[in-house]
């Protein structure tokens, strides 16, 4: 209650995640499972212990305490200038994306993405995605691809608040496309990943985000863990595709793809969750595709950048 009385918890933001879960259930006709969790089976439990606090309790404010004016209902969320939390770069994104939210038919709704992407586009300053390009080693590639990957490099740079100081070198080393914390993006031999460049440096250059920051990284663990639906699991297993080696492992939940909850262990610095919705924000089709399927990581991904 202590926490609630600091303006530590974000009890609208609770709230409004379960109506929407619980909402999500009864139009598949599903009910809410009550029952343990799984760490609680895990402990022994047969039944789920008993909540000695929920953000719906109304807490007794201390004498020093002072009231909060009530907003009204038409007010905007505030938007957190400096989100620390999963909670809070999605909040930012809701409210970011309300224009979304808002639109009626689907034309409209693509619409509004398309402004959405604009205006993140403007919020970028240009000349600082330039500089940042042109500090990056391409010497790797071939001289004819060079131009091409300059374009998208500075179109993510432009989305991502002038790119990701972790992000030194653009190669083409190995088979497989992958991002390091030396500084590395590869964006892989296959040809699969020379048809879907743009997308493949987003994807990658989005692990960068991570490296980066270390807030964003923290968040991201976070809400993957927030969204685990049992004991992690193995690709092959979640995806049926049997080219993951036996060792790629993931979190098992409902993402837009199951490869969102790849765990690559407490201190590897980077999940899948920045890189996958980079994918998405390579274009306004594949946001609304985001926003449609996986909301919340679409919400959380916007306020992602934003923020910076």
């Amino acid at each position: 209650k202590s926490w609630q009385e600091k303006g530590l918890t974000d009890d609208a933001f609770i709230k409004d995640y379960r109506d929407r879960n619980l909402a999500a259930l009864k139009a598949d006709g599903q009910k809410p499972n009550n029952g343990p969790t799984y760490w609680e089976k895990k402990a022994g439990l047969s039944k789920a212990t008993r909540a000695v606090w929920t953000p719906d309790s109304k807490p007794q404010r201390s004498q020093v305490a002072q009231p909060q004016q009530p907003r009204s209902a038409s007010a905007p969320e505030p938007i957190s200038r400096t989100p620390k939390t999963f909670q809070e770069f999605i909040s930012n994104g809701r409210e970011l994306s309300k224009s979304v939210a808002e639109a009626g038919s689907r034309r409209k709704r693509e619409r509004a993405m398309e402004k959405l992407r604009e205006s993140l586009l403007k919020k970028g300053d240009i000349k600082s995605a330039k500089r940042f390009v042109e500090s990056l080693d391409l010497s790797d590639l071939p001289k004819s691809e060079r131009d091409g990957f300059r374009e998208d490099l500075e179109e993510f740079a432009q989305l991502s608040g002038g790119g990701p100081r972790t992000l030194r070198y653009v190669m083409r080393d190995r088979d497989r496309a992958y991002a390091n914390r030396a500084g590395t993006l590869n964006v892989g031999r296959k040809r699969r990943y020379a048809i879907a460049r743009k997308r493949v440096v987003f994807h990658e250059a989005g692990h960068h985000i991570e490296f980066s920051d270390p807030t964003v990284y923290a968040a991201a663990q976070a809400w993957v863990e927030s969204r685990r639906a049992g004991p992690n699991k193995s690709l092959r297993e979640l995806t049926g595709n049997s080219s993951y080696g036996e060792n790629e492992i993931a979190v098992p939940d409902h993402f837009v793809t199951p490869y969102v909850g790849r765990f690559y262990g407490a201190e590897a610095g980077a999940t899948e969750v920045v890189s996958v919705a980079m994918e998405k924000f390579r274009d306004a089709e594949d946001m609304l595709e985001l926003y449609e399927a996986d909301r919340e990581h679409f919400e959380f991904a916007l306020g992602i950048l934003a923020s910076r």
